[in-house]
């Protein structure tokens, strides 16, 4: 496959200033877009308020107002004077082969890890429930392109700014991606292993496909079944067993879409940029 590891490097050459200015655009667009969903989503279901805080923020309900965000990290681009294009990727649009391939491989595998789940405890088969898992399957997608443009697309982008190092760059983003999530210690190291991972496909591929892909997968093998228990609520309580496997998968599944997931075509990088091999300096 072409690397395209420059991906963090983007939005050079700008002024510092715009990218601080970015940066504060995108944390309040970010994060008012949530608090906006919330309060409109809590006019229509206040339940839905009740069941966010019992869940500890891991519950439907928060699924939603971060995909209603999605515009968050393209807004703050646009009015920072870039192309919000160069978020998505390289080529400053959806590289729709490496969706497909990327689909073809994390697919499968989260299919059955749901199965499985589905097989362990009893399910309820309503037409109330199977809407429910319908909307997840349209709405997580979402969620997790919002995840992808926010912290692994403009964060390393602005970070990008100032230091070249694609770790840098990659891990600035990494300490408020895990923060988004409410577990405990194990749950909190399982959401590290699946940022580096996603990382590594960002950052290996240039651009932000492979990563959503694999994030909207191990996401809905999640959310799926808990469509299908609706008296179930979510834990936030991650055991060591638990994490080691949902680890262990994720760097398995990770590893066969960076060997398998397609090839990117060998486009011109940004302005002034040169794709570099992994490891060259």
């Amino acid at each position: 496959m072409d690397y395209h590891p420059d991906f963090h490097l983007a939005a050079r050459p700008r002024s510092g200033w715009k990218a601080l200015a970015e940066l504060a655009l995108l944390a309040v667009a970010f994060i008012g877009l949530q608090v906006l969903a919330v309060l409109a989503l809590g006019l229509i279901n206040p339940g839905a308020v009740e069941e966010s805080v019992a869940t500890g923020g891991a519950g439907a309900f928060d699924i939603f107002a971060i995909a209603l965000s999605l515009p968050a990290a393209f807004v703050a681009a646009r009015l920072t004077g870039r192309d919000p294009g160069a978020l998505l990727s390289v080529e400053r649009r959806v590289r729709w082969p490496l969706v497909g391939r990327a689909l073809a491989v994390a697919a499968p595998v989260y299919a059955v890890v749901a199965a499985v789940d589905l097989a362990s405890e009893e399910v309820t088969l309503t037409a109330g429930t199977l809407l429910t898992a319908a909307v997840f399957l349209a709405v997580v997608p979402l969620q997790a392109a919002t995840e992808e443009a926010v912290f692994r697309g403009a964060l390393p982008q602005i970070v990008g700014n100032w230091i070249r190092s694609p770790w840098l760059a990659y891990g600035a983003a990494a300490a408020p991606f895990v923060a988004l999530h409410i577990y405990n210690w194990i749950g909190l190291v399982d959401v590290l292993v699946i940022c580096l991972c996603l990382s590594y496909l960002t950052w290996r591929s240039g651009g932000l496909e492979q990563a959503i892909v694999v994030h909207a997968c191990s996401n809905l093998s999640v959310f799926i079944p808990q469509a299908l228990r609706p008296g179930v609520l979510p834990t936030t309580d991650i055991g060591w067993a638990e994490g080691l496997g949902t680890a262990l998968l994720t760097v398995a599944v990770t590893a066969a879409v960076a060997r398998w997931g397609g090839s990117a075509s060998a486009q011109a990088l940004p302005s002034g940029l040169t794709a570099t091999r992994p490891g060259s300096r």
